[in-house]
């Protein structure tokens, strides 16, 4: 999936992408992984990990996501809904903190 924040999330920063409830598969069973791509300045690298039976989870590491440019997530293991997938829509939630619990 591609994208683009539209605003600077710092180095503490976090993202969540987080798949419909009505996506009736669950992460840890099909031992989902996942990337964030881009062109990251430093040498640290975001990692990502499954946050919940419907969302991954991607901690930044000391990398500053800029607002204009693309980045790409990639989720290996997902496999197709056995229902009409066209209304299922993924939901992109940036953090300004890694601890994505925190209010």
């Amino acid at each position: 999936m591609y994208f683009i924040t539209g605003h600077a999330i710092p180095i503490s920063g976090a993202l969540s992408l987080e798949f419909p409830k009505t996506y009736f598969v669950d992460f840890y069973v099909l031992q989902i992984t996942c990337q964030l791509e881009g062109s990251f300045r430093s040498a640290e690298r975001p990692t990502c990990k499954i946050g919940d039976k419907n969302r991954v989870d991607i901690n930044l590491n000391g990398v500053e996501l800029s607002s204009t440019q693309e980045y790409i997530i990639t989720v290996n293991g997902i496999t197709n809904p056995n229902v009409d997938s066209s209304n299922l829509k993924l939901k992109i939630i940036s953090y300004y903190h890694s601890n994505i619990y925190k209010n």
